[in-house]
């Protein structure tokens, strides 16, 4: 038992509201039973008690029970002897390797435990990855896809094998509400009201109401700053109108089913926004390599089905600069090796890192012999944080998959 033992007064408990002389003491109750307890043992008499803080692991001291017990033993030896011949003080963690050495004192039998005794202090020179081999075939439902399911594979193939063969979710799942008053417009509140904007200036939306939304929204701050941050947000949007309003005010076509299947994946849906000239995505945020690979799949899409009188191109707008993807040859071929390669990502992690692989891309034209060391350089941690950047490889998913081994390998290059 654990003694002394708690005691909970009861809201109802009158003896304990208006004690008297001769009530009942519990705390005398618990010596009783702890000098009973002492004269009842025979051969061995096991007490324990925490003798560290869990914080800072200072010394506490025993209960008062306990060290009454003590005080009687160092009556008859020296409180050295009393010390190394009844107390034990135990190590931290249970596969310390004392517990596994020939002392007497400190034994122990737990055979995970000694498997962790045996690899203590050796570090990452121990650490395995997390796929060691691959994992069995997925199920038949798991092979039929979409373009958007394809673009989310290929944005983190580590993310999407973690979550949808072993259910495992890495980030924080509760979105935290802010608690104080905003003074800037973040970037993704910047497009949101740029797209607004856009919206007005091709007459989709009425005149005025991008900025009624977004006092509504809370996306302004209060007051002249706010003021002043819109109209910073209206001049982007003004000299970046002329390149987006064509694509806003193309005529679409109704959506184009799309299927095709390849090393025993399906993947169909439907391509949106197709027009008579092409596709035309615009963003109002400088170039990134996720957009242009999302481009990418929809334009391998088109040139397979290659829509009659359809021009088979893509144009993209950005804040910084152009793109247009132009008819691909053999857009089947391209959308097979893609599917392949899904394939693959979902029996082992697939060294794919989008960024890291379009910095990579981007050197190889201008230098070959460098382009491997400019991927490093996006997919490191760099070594003094400037703004928001982070490099590629401190995603948990990478982190998880990746622990103590480098990725970017030829295999890397070749896919990339």
């Amino acid at each position: 038992g654990a003694l002394p033992r708690q005691h909970f007064t009861s809201s109802f408990d009158l003896i304990a509201r208006h004690p008297r002389r001769g009530d009942r003491s519990r705390r005398l109750d618990d010596r009783y039973l702890f000098l009973e307890t002492v004269l009842s043992a025979r051969e061995t008499l096991y007490i324990s008690y925490v003798g560290r803080n869990i914080r800072d692991n200072s010394e506490l001291p025993p209960s008062v029970l306990v060290a009454d017990l003590l005080d009687v033993i160092d009556t008859t030896v020296s409180r050295d002897a009393r010390l190394a011949a009844v107390v034990t003080e135990h190590k931290l963690q249970p596969f310390n390797p004392t517990y596994f050495s020939l002392s007497p004192r400190y034994r122990s039998y737990g055979k995970i435990w000694l498997k962790a005794a045996e690899n203590l202090g050796q570090g990452s020179a121990i650490s395995q990855p997390l796929f060691a081999r691959e994992i069995p075939e997925p199920p038949e439902e798991s092979l039929t896809i979409d373009l958007e399911d394809l673009f989310y594979f290929y944005s983190n193939p580590v993310r999407y094998l973690v979550r949808q063969r072993l259910g495992i979710v890495l980030e924080t799942a509760d979105a935290e509400f802010e608690n104080r008053e905003p003074f800037g417009i973040g970037r993704w509140d910047q497009e949101t009201l740029g797209t607004w904007l856009l919206e007005e200036l091709a007459g989709l939306a009425a005149p005025n109401s991008a900025h009624a939304r977004a006092e509504a929204s809370g996306i302004l701050p209060y007051g002249n700053y706010g003021s002043a941050q819109y109209r910073r947000i209206c001049s982007t949007v003004d000299s970046f109108a002329h390149l987006a309003l064509p694509a806003i005010l193309e005529t679409a076509l109704p959506p184009i089913t799309f299927e095709m299947c390849a090393s025993g994946v399906m993947l169909g849906g439907l391509l949106r926004g197709v027009s008579y000239e092409g596709l035309s995505r615009w963003r109002l945020q400088p170039l990134s390599a996720r957009d242009v690979f999302h481009a990418w799949l929809q334009h391998l899409a088109l040139c397979c089905l290659a829509p009659e009188g359809v021009t088979l191109r893509t144009r993209m707008q950005f804040l910084d600069q152009s793109i247009e993807l132009r008819e691909v040859v053999d857009a089947t071929g391209e959308l097979t090796k893609l599917l392949r390669y899904f394939r693959q990502g979902l029996h082992a992690p697939l060294p794919f890192f989008l960024k890291s692989a379009w910095r990579y891309c981007e050197e190889a034209v201008k230098n070959p012999e460098t382009a491997l060391r400019k991927a490093r350089e996006t997919w490191n941690a760099p070594d003094f944080r400037a703004a928001d950047f982070h490099g590629e490889s401190e995603n948990p998913y990478y982190q998880t998959a990746y622990k103590g081994c480098d990725p970017l390998d030829d295999e890397f290059v070749s896919i990339a």
